[in-house]
């Protein structure tokens, strides 16, 4: 985020045709400045960036440019922000809004989301780098280097061929502009590529600070940090400030560091105010005794080898040559930070390694006190110290115990759930004592279950490590009777994203998911089954399945959304869906579930099933067409959820955007059609007991919301503008019986937890072709 920025910054100034004019300020340092009174005014903002960067003149020049170009804000550090901080954050960013000649951006992990009124504020995903961005970035470093203009391509496309080769999390590093241009500065090196993420920030840690990486044109000082230096007392150094910092909640101005660097007690009234600690633990505002001793070794040794006698022209030297900790201007206070949170929650997991001897009960010990204290205080513990610990948990021995106990432990495990999410890869004993642990885990209200969570932590791709031992042991659970259909539903879902993932041992996942779902609790199908309840459409004896677009000269490509919020959308090849939702009598052929709805008539749509339950009968219908053959359906087929596209596509039936019922545009044209709150009498209807549209499909509009697999969020680029590929909720489409004509319309989106279940919400599927190896 704070690169992308800087950059974008960067850029806007550089511009001569500039549509805006750029401010970039770090939320923290802001908030913590002495002189910050609450005045959000432009005279304010630009008071406080001449104070701190020495300039002047901003406010007068500004004011010449006029409406020609208005004010940028860009805000970054909000996830650094303290407990106490977060409200005047708030009240702050209200206040901007209002700013005339002003558009102000945030930075924020998405974890983090600040808390803003919706109505002023828009969400933009940052995106990460696509492939031909990563060839040209890479291609850029070896020319800058090199001077080759020639090979640079090729040598690009090598590069990104290796790092295809290493771990997932690796893979995810280098879609990031920074880390990428480090890969390729351990290439150029000659240096292998580590397969796993901390072995690979270890080597970036060590390319900074061996000088071997900098700008040709920044001031470097001259000469190289001897090797010894650099492990004895460069890296104990900042892995300590690193830890401290996080401890601080981010950056801290230059007299802080230096205070902390020289042992110092410092008392900051006005940091301090209003605010708690995180935990029980010590702050590390005021260092231990040791910490004093250790400190000081250090910066003495520091000192020595750059030949400086000044602690502060120390640290200033050691980010000339080293641009690891650096201060972003040299006012007086100037304000220091890590280049990249990453690099410094990695040295504060090499920090915490050392100075806890990597003893696992030392480590569990610690583990514990991150998660004592009042609920604001766990809080600040999960934000904080999450990436640190999956990084600490990745190298010490005893990892997967430390995990598993975590998972099993109450109160530490919501921690434990995040940093297995943040987990490179998840050995066979770690998830053994994982679902072992499970039965101890609570139920909340209106969920199905919280153990599905942990499954959902599972979805990470490539996180299964000794891949036939962990898939015994899935298939294991689900098959255990105590396991409910949800939990069986999500754990079928993290093996599909495994499978797209996994090209090379793909074929040993869908085996495991084809013995989940022909396990003894579920039905089989017979061929008259089939024919009974797949086959037709009850009611009107048409075909149940029905080919999106019909005809071979229909269009691939449509127009999705409404108002300003139009996309064009194209398939690449055909698909098909089901002619109605999934009913009541078609969801007990998988598992007989009367005790949810009673004796109701099996034509109507199957209700009270959660997003994970939708996505297990998929699959097991999956399997148990391909078991009977000769059904008659497509070839090669995958069944699944619509994608939000896909749904909109088949709602509309080729009608234009902007129209809101494919019958039309009045209530009147949605009560032929469709059932909603005026017609509906408050109760679900059997389906197809209305018209269908012109490719067959009832019921798209109102009767039950249609669960889609798309996540909720803006949507995205691509062949199938599928949106973000993570998130809080999956997007429903439809309406339903409940609701009034405007939830309706073929463009309206709604969006639910995947675990929640309730009358309204049913689901329909479609038959698409598989989908192509990921590269």
């Amino acid at each position: 985020k704070s690169t992308t920025l800087r950059y974008f910054a960067w850029q806007l100034a550089a511009s001569p045709g500039r549509a805006f004019v750029p401010v970039l300020l770090h939320l923290p340092r802001w908030l913590r400045d002495p002189g910050f009174g609450g005045d959000n005014s432009v005279a304010a903002i630009f008071g406080y960036v001449e104070r701190t960067q020495g300039v002047t003149g901003l406010a007068d020049a500004l004011d010449r440019l006029g409406d020609h170009a208005p004010l940028l804000v860009l805000l970054d550090g909000y996830d650094e922000l303290r407990p106490a901080e977060r409200e005047r954050a708030k009240k702050l960013l209200a206040s901007l809004c209002y700013l005339s000649r002003a558009t102000i951006v945030v930075a924020a992990r998405s974890s983090s989301r600040p808390d803003v009124d919706e109505t002023l504020w828009h969400d933009v995903v940052l995106q990460a780098l696509e492939r031909t961005d990563q060839r040209r970035l890479a291609s850029r470093v070896f020319r800058s280097r090199r001077g080759d203009t020639r090979d640079a391509d090729a040598w690009a496309g090598e590069l990104l061929r290796a790092i295809d080769q290493l771990g997932l999390r690796v893979q995810t590093l280098a879609t990031n502009p920074l880390f990428l241009t480090l890969l390729a500065e351990l290439k150029l090196a000659g240096q292998p590529l580590g397969d796993r993420r901390h072995r690979v920030l270890d080597q970036m840690v060590r390319l900074i600070l061996a000088g071997d990486y900098a700008e040709q044109t920044a001031p470097v000082a001259d000469g190289r940090l001897d090797e010894a230096v650099v492990e004895q007392t460069v890296r104990p150094l900042l892995g300590r400030i690193a830890w401290w910092m996080i401890e601080r909640s981010g950056g801290v101005d230059g007299r802080a560091l230096l205070a902390f660097c020289k042992g110092e007690k410092r008392e900051r009234k006005h940091e301090k105010k209003g605010r708690k600690h995180t935990g029980n633990h010590k702050e590390q505002d005021e260092p231990t005794k040791k910490d004093r001793k250790n400190i000081a070794h250090q910066l003495a040794a520091l000192r020595r080898a750059l030949g400086v006698r000044d602690s502060e022209q120390a640290l200033l030297v050691l980010a000339e040559r080293a641009p690891l900790l650096v201060p972003e201007d040299r006012a007086d206070g100037a304000w220091w930070s890590f280049q990249h949170r990453h690099l410094q929650e990695y040295l504060a997991a090499e920090h915490w390694r050392a100075e806890l001897g990597a003893d696992p009960d030392t480590v569990a010990d610690k583990l514990r006190e991150l998660t004592t204290g009042d609920e604001q205080a766990v809080q600040d513990s999960l934000d904080l110290w999450t990436e640190p610990i999956a990084l600490l948990l990745e190298q010490v021995d005893g990892g997967d115990r430390l995990l598993t106990g975590m998972l099993g432990d109450e109160t530490q495990r919501a921690l434990g759930l995040r940093v297995l999410r943040s987990l490179e890869d998840l050995g066979a004993d770690a998830l053994r004592g994982s679902l072992a642990a499970l039965p101890e885990w609570k139920w909340a209200p209106g969920e199905v279950t919280a153990r599905v969570p942990f499954y959902e932590a599972l979805q990470v791709p490539g996180k299964l490590e000794e891949l036939p031992a962990s898939l015994t042991l899935l298939v294991e659970h689900a098959a255990d009777p105590k396991t409910t259909t949800a939990e069986i539903g999500a754990i079928v879902d993290c093996l599909q994203r495994l499978a797209r993932a996994d090209e090379a041992h793909r074929g040993e996942i869908e085996r495991a998911i084809a013995e989940i779902v022909s396990a003894p609790r579920f039905g089989a199908l017979t061929r008259e089954l089939f024919e009974q309840w797949f086959r037709q459409v009850e009611h009107t004896g048409t075909e149940l399945w029905c080919r999106i677009p019909q005809g071979e000269s229909e269009p691939l490509a449509f127009t999705m959304g409404e108002g300003d919020a139009v996309f064009d959308v194209t398939f690449e090849r055909p698909f098909w869906a089901g002619a109605t939702t999934v009913t009541i009598g078609q969801y007990e052929r998988m598992v007989a579930h009367r005790h949810r709805w009673g004796n109701e008539d099996p034509s109507l749509p199957v209700t009270e099933v959660s997003w994970f339950e939708a996505v297990l009968f998929c699959a097991w219908f999956e399997h148990q067409c391909r078991r009977l053959f000769g059904t008659g359906l497509p070839s090669d087929f995958r069944v699944a959820l619509p994608s939000d596209a896909q749904w909109e596509f088949l709602a509309r039936a080729g009608t234009p955007v902007g129209q809101r019922f494919w019958s039309g545009n009045g209530d009147t044209d949605l009560a032929r059609v469709g059932w909603y709150g005026a017609n509906s009498k408050d109760r679900v209807h059997s389906v197809a007991r209305l018209a269908a549209n012109p490719w067959g499909l009832h019921d798209v509009h109102g009767n039950v919301w249609e669960w889609t697999g798309s996540w909720f969020g803006d949507l995205g680029a691509g062949p199938d503008r599928g949106g973000p590929s993570s998130g809080a909720g999956r997007v429903q489409r439809g309406g339903s019986y409940g609701y009034d004509a405007d939830h309706c319309r073929s463009a309206n989106r709604n969006w639910y937890h995947p675990d929640v279940v309730w009358g309204f919400n049913g689901f329909r599927v479609v038959l698409s072709a598989p989908p192509p190896p990921s590269s």
